[in-house]
């Protein structure tokens, strides 16, 4: 019999999709998901890093499940997202008590993961990059909401910002075909979701490889003519995040403008507004080791 699996999310909303997608294809594999830590053979912590703080909680984290069930030798931990990718093997290191490490681009080969932990593998570790043919579908049941749902556009960032760990974390970007993303705004349609958040690291670098899903709709930037592509299939509310400011173009509020769907209010980095410090961001001239220590 396979083992029942609690998922825990941490973080953003590019997290919580990847739960979803892990979810899916952890009960396509014959796997049960579970609501309490209390009921599950293997718990999953899909962890988040952008502050200090975030990824101190993740090992304090563990040492409670390990606590709260002392007697449960056959529990399997494994931990997901950004502290496993920028951690690695580090992460066994500092929790003995983890089973698996799994990087923020493994997320449909858990199933695998799993069983090798299963079969006695002591440090299961997957950093790897996506496979070519790796799935973005999320069945309905996992979704975190009946009414909203999140669509991952593009993942990763090529900037490398000072202090960002996103390019480390999450890799270099990668836009999903336009095809693919309308496909599944029709299908949240169908199923009655009223509002979608289209998401990534930097939504505004948008930039898929085919022109497919997108002929017939202009624009500026292949980020214009996709929300214009989203917009044609009606869903009622349609945002997006996280922006860029650098790559933030007008025609993308001429898009917002344009169309009754679009959500007027929008998510911006707090770096759209620092003016000249913006660029001085990415200009400082020390580095981590000169950083002062308390």
């Amino acid at each position: 019999m396979k083992p029942r699996v609690y998922i825990e999310t941490h973080g953003c909303q590019m997290n919580v999709a990847d739960s979803e997608r892990a979810a899916t294809g952890l009960r396509a594999s014959g796997y049960d998901l579970c609501e309490s830590v209390d009921d599950a053979d293997v718990v999953l912590l899909n962890t988040c890093s952008v502050r200090e703080k975030a990824e101190r909680k993740v090992y304090t984290r563990i040492g409670e499940l390990r606590t709260a069930r002392p007697n449960s030798k056959d529990l399997l931990v494994g931990v997901m997202g950004c502290v496993a990718q920028l951690e690695g093997d580090a992460v066994f290191e500092h929790a003995s008590s983890v089973n698996m490490v799994i990087g923020t681009r493994a997320t449909d080969r858990i199933p695998v993961l799993i069983e090798r932990a299963r079969d006695g593998e002591r440090r299961v570790l997957d950093l790897a990059e996506r496979g070519e043919h790796d799935s973005w579908d999320v069945s309905p049941v996992e979704r975190h909401s009946p009414h909203v749902a999140f669509i991952p556009i593009i993942e990763g960032c090529n900037k490398f910002c000072s202090f960002c760990i996103v390019p480390y974390s999450r890799g270099r970007e990668r836009s999903r075909p336009a095809s693919e993303i309308v496909a599944e705004a029709k299908r949240l349609q169908a199923l009655g979701y009223k509002e979608i958040h289209l998401i990534g690291q930097n939504v505004n670098s948008y930039r898929p490889r085919v022109e497919d899903g997108l002929e017939g709709f202009a624009g500026a930037t292949p980020f214009c003519r996709l929300l214009r592509a989203v917009a044609a299939t009606g869903l009622p509310r349609i945002k997006f995040t996280t922006s860029f400011p650098r790559d933030f173009h007008p025609d993308i509020v001429s898009s917002r403008l344009s169309s009754g769907h679009h959500c007027r209010n929008r998510r911006e980095p707090e770096s759209l507004r620092l003016g000249p410090l913006a660029g001085a961001v990415r200009q400082r001239s020390y580095t981590q080791t000169d950083a002062p220590r308390s």
